[in-house]
């Protein structure tokens, strides 16, 4: 797996009491080592508040990156992008587009869910494409998961 931070300042880092290398430690435990190098995972810092991420479907190349400005990706490779608001401050609280409420004790926490929500997008099998589209499903799966690897996330469907 190829794991590359765009944007992350020092104030950024020094801001949540981070490091890169905790962020990059993040994403592989989530991810799992089975991921091999067929996967790049991108994120970016932005300004503002919020996260989001994307699973893009299908194979991509160096040139559909930034028009192949990013150096050291594979020939061919499976994506994630994630931008992640500055403005965040943790604990962190939000409601996304698919009526779940969440809090996140800090933002490799916050991480942690959307890397787990967008790769389970990216496991799915093709005769299951429908069901990895479903992000009540995504939501579900990603939540247990980084719980039972032990991140603090709290979250539900609205009224749930």
């Amino acid at each position: 797996m190829y794991i590359r931070l765009l944007d992350w300042t020092p104030e950024a880092l020094e801001r949540w009491h981070i490091s890169k290398a905790a962020v990059w430690e993040v994403v592989s435990h989530v991810v799992g080592e089975k991921a091999g190098r067929s996967l790049v995972v991108l994120i970016y810092l932005t300004g503002g508040t919020g996260c989001s991420g994307e699973y893009l479907p299908g194979w991509r190349t160096p040139e559909d990156v930034h028009r192949g400005t990013v150096k050291g990706l594979s020939p061919r490779f499976l994506l994630i992008r994630i931008a992640l608001g500055t403005d965040n401050t943790y604990p962190y609280a939000t409601h996304d587009d698919y009526g779940w409420s969440w809090r996140f004790a800090t933002v490799l926490d916050h991480l942690a869910l959307v890397v787990s929500h967008e790769n389970y997008h990216r496991c799915q099998p093709s005769f299951a494409r429908r069901r990895a589209n479903n992000e009540q499903h995504a939501n579900r799966d990603a939540l247990k998961h980084v719980l039972d690897l032990g991140f603090n996330v709290e979250g539900a469907p609205h009224g749930g």
